[in-house]
């Protein structure tokens, strides 16, 4: 045999000798590869090329459509880049230090990684949002080779390449690649710790463990629901850790890994870095949690009935719509048809695995949750994708092994149009020249994140910077601008996010989310500018449902004069401002007392035994009301309260308010001490309609986030003045004004209760 193979080879150096002697039309110079090598090193290269190729496809796209687009980012993008710019704006002015105390304060009711993973973007390109999308950069080669990594150790490499193109060509993954959204990286995270699992062999590994561990810890500071998509997949493999721990114990031998260190590894990470911030703001986050998956706003983005059989089909016909594509879901029907038609059912079981089938069926079954749930926005089940991706793609690398020749060219076949799809649906490549094809090749879904890049400019910072021109700034003070338009290219996000960029002391507000129209019109009035947009894509029937009363009052009450600038839009609209020429408050002069300082009193009103009112004096002319408070800190109230004062005619019929907060929070009241006094002045301008008549006030103070009053334990007032307790003891009515003659009667308190 060895005779033999020395022959073989003899022979073939002697014909490559005498091709070379036969006018060295194959001969190879000195340190040039033969063709035979080239092929060999593609043969051995070639996976991690052609992921890379697939990898910069998808990145590619991402990058032109960002460059290309220059439509304003919607809600909750807007409010995450803006937050980011408020984080590093913590770094640069506060230092680490800094940066870290606001980590914890700057969504207190949602993890808040999202707003610190674009510092260091920002640190190297500059104080620009869009180089946050760069995170999505980042994180789209973790999501495609943790695909690929996982369908390589279960089923080979072309079927990892596979299933990494199918997910980068889905429209929920593209799409959200151009959104600063938490879904995208949500997703890459999951993928990659869903991998790691795979990789630590139920938690035998330890280096594979812990950085599973490290994952887990920043996506819980990603995202609340992250434990939903790895909690089966966990208890998997967890269970089985445990099995062959007492299994390994029952038989004297030592575990790879010892139980306590395996536990270690996966619960320190957690404790060190997400645990802080879940201690610190754990109410807030269950309060979003409960709003936004079990309040009525959540019906938004249902479908009806959750248990409805109508309900369920529409909600998978816009999630094969828009979250994976019609293509693909016809693509895995056919594909099991050919392969139960072929009676090659049990081949594919078998060659499928089971426990590629446990992992990817148990990381699939959150989709359960979503399905029968009543907030169906579809980017929630981004994470999910990755999971049908990998099938798909085994089905297809098997269907390919069952026909066995012409295999590479049928697969380019199969998955050119996908890459069509995202060219047409991107950048409306082909136009619409054929209506039914360009239906087929990019579907229009209500809620649809992929969508065509827009080169028109919507003027926001110019909008905010024409306002800034009109507005004298005052130092630690904000000036309010309402807007009451919410739609996706002009809504209170995206103007804050302008104002944050720009470094602007507006504060944005909106009239969306207001339910009560009395506390929108206290708003209105407090407001010194008032913008909405006028034609263009309507209003949401869920929302902002007092945009009209709204205008109605701006152009009804006189106090309001509209800017002589209009600004055109792109969707046909136009912008309206209405500048507030006297607020319905104002702060005249304020001042804070340190403790030791003793003031003549000249009321009692014990609100909650934290904070009293010492001191009130109400001076009331034609054209003014005015309104002297003095507070004293009976003890810390921990957090922030605002004085509500609504002034009434005499029927009782609200004219005005004069909320406000404290002192304007200089300082604020959570650093209070007790003893304290805090003496402030505001003014009313009075109606001409009541300019005659006198006013009553109620008073009260209350928690602004929660809208929480403070209970009047007891009060006393002067002799002039008739005062009693009214909404459930929270506020107190007073019926006349003050004379500053009058004498001050003996403090009598009164408990709440009378």
């Amino acid at each position: 045999m060895g005779k033999t193979v020395m022959a073989l080879e003899s022979l073939r150096g002697a014909d490559e000798s005498s091709g070379s002697d036969m006018g060295g039309k194959i001969s190879v110079p000195r340190g040039v590869c033969h063709p035979r090598d080239w092929l060999a090193s593609w043969r051995r290269h070639r996976e991690p090329v052609l992921l890379a190729v697939i990898t910069c496809f998808f990145a590619g796209t991402t990058v032109i459509w960002l460059v290309l687009d220059r439509q304003p980012p919607w809600w909750d993008d807007s409010f995450y880049l803006a937050k980011s710019l408020v984080m590093f704006d913590a770094l640069m002015d506060g230092g680490v230090a800094g940066y870290v105390k606001r980590f914890f304060s700057i969504i207190p009711n949602r993890p808040p990684l999202i707003t610190a993973l674009p510092t260091p973007f920002y640190l190297i390109f500059g104080r620009d949002p869009s180089y946050a999308f760069g995170v999505n950069l980042l994180f789209i080669p973790v999501l495609l080779g943790s695909v690929y990594l996982i369908g390589r150790k279960f089923w080979g490499s072309r079927a990892g390449l596979i299933a990494a193109y199918l997910v980068g060509t889905m429209p929920l993954i593209y799409g959200l690649a151009c959104w600063y959204l938490v879904e995208f990286s949500l997703t890459a995270l999951v993928t990659l710790a869903v991998l790691l699992l795979i990789q630590s062999q139920d938690f035998r590994r330890f280096r594979e463990t812990l950085c599973f561990g490290i994952v887990c810890a920043f996506g819980l500071l990603l995202k609340v629901t992250f434990p939903l998509f790895l909690l089966f997949p966990f208890l998997h493999a967890f269970i089985r850790f445990l099995a062959s721990s007492r299994s390994a114990n029952s038989v004297g031998d030592r575990p790879s890994t010892s139980r306590l260190k395996t536990l270690s590894a996966l619960v320190v990470p957690s404790l060190v870095l997400a645990l802080p911030w879940y201690l610190r703001n754990f109410r807030n986050m269950l309060h979003l949690v409960e709003f936004a998956g079990f309040s009525p706003d959540a019906d938004t983005y249902g479908t009806g009935y959750v248990f409805s059989f109508g309900a369920v089909k529409r909600y998978l016909l816009e999630l094969t719509g828009s979250g994976t594509s019609y293509y693909y879901v016809l693509l895995a029907i056919v594909l099991i048809a050919l392969i139960i038609g072929s009676g090659k059912i049990r081949s594919f079981l078998q060659h499928f695995g089971t426990e590629p089938l446990a992992i990817l069926f148990l990381w699939g079954l959150p989709f359960l949750v979503f399905l029968f749930g009543r907030n169906k926005n579809l980017r929630y089940v981004a994470p999910l994708l990755p999971a049908f991706g990998l099938v798909l793609a085994f089905a297809l690398d098997f269907a390919l092994r069952m026909v066995r020749r012409w295999q590479a060219p049928m697969l380019c076949i199969v998955l050119v149009f996908p890459a069509i799809s995202v060219f047409q649906k991107s950048f409306f490549v082909f136009g619409d020249r054929v209506p039914g094809l360009n239906h087929f090749l990019c579907v229009d879904a209500s809620q649809d994140v992929a969508r065509k890049h827009e080169r028109a400019k919507w003027p926001l910072e110019d909008i905010l910077n024409s306002l800034s021109l009109r507005t004298t700034f005052e130092p630690g003070r904000k000036t309010i601008v309402l807007v009451g338009t919410d739609r996706p290219y002009f809504n209170v996000d995206n103007l804050e996010l302008a104002a944050v960029h720009m470094k602007l002391p507006f504060e944005v507000t909106t009239s969306a989310h207001t339910a009560d129209l009395n506390d929108l019109l206290r708003s209105l009035n407090s407001a010194s500018f008032f913008i909405y947009k006028e034609g263009g894509e309507p209003e949401s029937p869920y929302y902002n449902t007092y945009q009209k009363a709204l205008i109605r009052e701006v152009q009804r009450n006189g106090r309001f004069v509209e800017l002589p600038t209009h600004w055109l839009l792109p969707d046909g609209g136009k912008v309206r401002i209405f500048e507030n020429s006297t607020p319905w408050w104002s702060i005249v002069r304020e001042g804070f007392i340190p403790s030791g300082v003793e003031p003549v009193p000249s009321c009692e009103v014990n609100f909650g035994n934290q904070i009293e009112l010492t001191g009130l004096s109400i001076e009331q002319s034609q054209r003014f009301l005015r309104v002297k408070y003095q507070w004293l800190c009976l003890e810390p109230p921990g957090r922030e309260y605002w004085c509500f004062t609504h002034v009434l005619d005499e029927k009782g019929k609200i004219i005005g308010f004069l909320d406000h907060p404290i002192v304007s929070n200089q300082p604020p009241m959570r650093f209070w001490k007790k003893g304290d006094v805090a003496v402030e002045e505001v003014q009313f301008p009075i109606p001409p309609s009541q300019s005659q008549k006198r006013v009553r006030l109620l008073l009260g103070l209350y928690h602004v986030p929660s809208g929480q009053r403070l209970p009047i334990c007891s009060f006393a007032l002067s002799r002039t003045s008739h005062a009693s307790l009214a909404d459930n003891d929270t506020g107190l009515l007073i019926s006349s004004v003050y004379d500053h003659g009058g004498s001050q009667a003996e403090p009598a308190r009164l408990p709440a209760s009378h």
